[in-house]
C-alpha cells in the first residue's frame, strides 16, 4: 500500500527489496551505499546501532543473515521524505549463534540529490502468542 507519490513508492519498495538481498548476501559495501553516513537502528531494546557497528559485524562475519523476508509493507512519501513499514522475518548466526526474528520495521527515508538514503531504522519485536 502507498500513500503520497506512486513512483517513489515502487522506488522504495525496490530499495528495501535491494537492502534484503544485500544483507543475506553479506554485502557490506553495497549496504553501505544504501544508508547515509548518520543511518542508525534502534533495536527492539532499544539499543542504538551505529552505521559504522552495523557494517563492521556484516564485514567481520559475525552477524549472517540465511534469509530476510518483508511482507505487509506500507509506503508514506511525503516531498522528500519518506516512511516504510514492512513486517520482516529473518534468519541467521550472530557470533554463532543461530536466531530467527519476527519484527516490524519502520525505516525513515530521504532523497538526496535524486536518490533515496536510509535514515533510520526501528525494530519492533512481534510478541509471540
Amino acid at each position: 500500500m502507498a500513500i503520497g507519490n506512486e513512483p517513489a513508492a515502487a522506488d522504495l519498495i525496490a530499495l528495501e527489496q535491494l537492502f534484503a538481498r544485500n544483507v543475506v548476501k553479506g554485502d557490506a559495501a553495497s549496504l553501505e551505499t544504501l544508508v547515509d553516513d548518520d543511518w542508525m537502528i534502534i533495536g527492539p531494546e532499544g539499543n542504538v546501532i551505529t552505521k559504522s557497528a552495523f557494517l563492521d559485524v556484516v564485514r567481520s562475519g559475525a552477524l549472517t543473515h540465511s534469509t530476510m523476508e518483508l511482507g505487509e509493507t506500507r509506503v508514506r512519501v511525503y516531498g522528500d521524505t519518506a516512511i516504510v513499514t514492512a513486517r520482516a522475518v529473518t534468519t541467521g548466526t550472530y557470533q554463532g549463534r543461530p536466531f530467527t526474528t519476527r519484527e516490524r520495521s519502520t525505516d525513515v527515508f530521504v532523497r538526496q540529490h535524486g536518490h533515496w538514503k536510509y535514515v533510520l531504522t526501528q525494530l519492533t519485536t512481534i510478541a509471540e502468542k
